[in-house]
């Protein structure tokens, strides 16, 4: 009889220790802590995309081919295409990472071109720049 009661008791303590562990290895930054840590680690996290990010934000609501994502990027000397696309689609996902931390949606879809089926154009959402980029451009 005791052993349903612990079953339930292990399993709620497991699962607790379990998110304790993973929100201290994933650098998150509990919601009661101060805003400027917050941005901090957003900065720590994400700061590599500064550049990538500014780019986009000029880019907003436009339709990119991926010989212009190359071009923004900076991809566009390397020889190989499958390191391009390698690349590219590193890139993507560390700037959908951003999006999805920061306002909870991708900052770029991809979508198939009318025009030519094969080729995939790159949707730029509208989004705010963070504020440690922002104070950055000052």
């Amino acid at each position: 009889m005791w052993m349903y009661l612990l079953v339930p008791v292990f399993f709620g303590a497991g699962y607790v220790l379990c998110r304790m562990q993973t929100d201290q290895n994933s650098g998150v930054v509990s919601p009661g802590k101060f805003e400027g840590q917050m941005g901090q680690a957003r900065e720590d996290q994400f700061g590599h995309l500064r550049s990538i990010l500014l780019a986009l934000h000029e880019l907003q609501g436009q339709h990119l081919d991926t010989s212009h994502m190359d071009e923004l990027l900076e991809l566009e000397e390397l020889e190989s295409e499958e390191t391009k696309r390698s690349r590219r689609a590193r890139v993507v996902s560390d700037v959908n990472s951003w999006g999805w931390a920061t306002m909870d949606a991708p900052v770029l879809t991809r979508e198939r071109d009318e025009e030519d089926r094969r080729r995939m154009l790159y949707v730029v959402a509208r989004f705010e720049l963070p504020a440690w980029i922002q104070s950055s451009e000052s």
